[in-house]
């Protein structure tokens, strides 16, 4: 579709491209929808004093955030896996949510901190499609750069969302 907006004594054109479900932006790439299902969830959370550390710089479980999910006989479903974690490192971590160890897509993301180290609280989403029926572990994982010798946690949380069909 073809906008022509007037702007004082100048045209401008804008080329919009529509989806079903909203707008795309020039240079977006486009959404990928599912077919609507039966949703569930899973949340587990750990408190502000309950801290861990690790010093590996191979992925390793984050303590407290892991989830058995069931997909009934005959089913399937995408995962969806949100992560919040108050991280302290000297440089940064990288964190990745597994589906019966198997890395969700986009495969990890970096959490970078304030230059010289600090705590600061991030977020990301991963997801998974096509998984199958039966039981799934799905948890989260981290590990530090080679250059930290330490990397902290402390608030941290996972919820999975289930789209059964």
């Amino acid at each position: 579709m073809r906008i022509r907006i007037h702007v004082g004594l100048a045209v401008v054109t804008v080329a919009a491209a529509v989806f079903l479900a909203g707008y795309a932006v020039a240079g977006a790439v486009a959404p990928t929808f599912v077919s609507p299902g039966t949703t569930r969830y899973a949340m587990v959370a750990r408190g502000p004093l309950d801290g861990i550390s690790t010093t590996s710089s191979t992925f390793v479980d984050i303590t407290g955030l892991s989830v058995i999910i069931g997909i009934p006989s005959g089913k399937h479903a995408e995962l969806i896996v949100t992560f919040s974690g108050e991280v302290n490192t000297c440089d940064a971590m990288y964190v990745r949510a597994t589906v019966d160890g198997a890395a969700a897509v986009p495969g990890y993301a970096q959490l970078q901190v304030a230059e010289g180290g600090g705590a600061d609280s991030h977020s990301f989403t991963f997801y998974k499609t096509a998984v199958g029926p039966g039981p799934h572990t799905v948890a989260m994982q981290w590990r530090g750069l080679s250059t930290c010798d330490h990397q902290f946690m402390a608030a941290r949380s996972m919820i999975v969302t289930a789209n059964i069909h």
